[in-house]
């Protein structure tokens, strides 16, 4: 992505001028997403599974069995897929998978608690290093919420009940 690429994106949302001056070169020369556009040439757009099931030369099941983790695909099967889905840079759909499993493969980690007082809570950083740990090896992302106002918490009540996160420490 060229420096002026960035400056153009961060222009567009509104980032102050003399930030721009920073952010952009440091973006331009580390940001290596490859540019992939879809069959009509309308643009960039993330790859898909039918993408990398037709460089693949399987089926979107087989494709999508394989980045499952599904067992019952020949080695040949697997090893085409996972190169096709790393050459074209593919990373699965996250809000489409939960919308077919009905999970959506996170945890909030709750803090009811000014931020003042968190912070300066040496146990604190043990505690939410240690859920991050565990909830890594699950792979699932751990969501940090501060809810130090009677607001914040329906908030954060409302964003949980919507199915954003699938349990609450």
């Amino acid at each position: 992505m060229s420096a002026r690429t960035v400056t153009t994106r961060l222009v567009s949302l509104g980032t102050p001028a003399w930030l721009r001056t920073v952010i952009a070169p440091i973006t331009a020369s580390t940001c290596q997403t490859p540019s992939v556009t879809n069959t009509g040439g309308t643009g960039r757009h993330a790859p898909t599974l039918e993408q990398v099931a037709a460089r693949a030369g399987v089926s979107r099941a087989t494709a999508s069995r394989v980045l499952r983790g599904a067992v019952n695909v020949s080695e040949a099967s697997r090893t085409a897929v996972l190169d096709a889905a790393q050459a074209i840079s593919y990373a699965p759909n996250l809000a489409a998978r939960s919308l077919v499993t009905g999970r959506s493969d996170s945890i909030a980690f709750l803090i009811a608690e000014t931020e003042d007082r968190l912070f300066s809570d040496p146990f604190f950083l043990g505690l939410l290093r240690g859920a991050h740990s565990v909830a890594a090896a699950a792979q699932l992302q751990v969501v940090f919420t501060v809810a130090g106002t009677p607001e914040d918490s329906r908030r954060f009540v409302q964003y949980a009940g919507g199915g954003h996160v699938d349990g609450v420490l």
